[in-house]
């Protein structure tokens, strides 16, 4: 890749530059941890932290309304490479716990109209559980 184009991408948003640490230059994660650690503060992932409701969830509900919800948000998070452990990460997967467990061992935010978890929303809950695997490339 053109160094030009590398610098440009260096110049973004902390949750870009960190991947392009890894990805495209195959940094060790050593180096681009300091980007990684930057996205709770600065950014994209900042702007997203900051709009966590008081009660811990975002766009008010945990699933819905979509792509604003707690999942969502959370799912979004993720992807842009906020770090393990994270509080405002960890108070709302504490929300999915607390309120989507269900008998046959899944995950149901839908108690009134399913009577069983739903695959696709259990699948998406436990990746946002499951502490993020960075791999190095280096």
């Amino acid at each position: 890749m053109k160094p030009e184009i590398i610098s440009w991408l260096l110049e973004g948003d902390p949750s870009i530059c960190w991947q392009v640490e890894r990805d495209l230059l195959e940094r060790p994660p050593s180096k681009y941890g300091h980007e990684r650690k930057r996205i709770a503060k600065e950014g994209w992932g900042a702007r997203l932290l900051a709009l966590q409701d008081s009660d811990g969830r975002w766009g008010g509900g945990i699933y819905g309304p979509k792509w604003i919800s707690t999942t969502y948000t959370m799912l979004t998070l993720r992807l842009l490479g906020l770090q393990t452990n994270h509080p405002q990460a960890k108070r709302a997967c504490k929300i999915f716990l607390d309120n989507g467990r269900f008998t046959d061992g899944g995950i149901n935010f839908f108690l009134y109209s399913l009577k069983y978890s739903e695959t696709c929303v259990t699948s998406m809950i436990l990746a946002l559980l499951v502490p993020q695997q960075v791999k190095d490339v280096g």
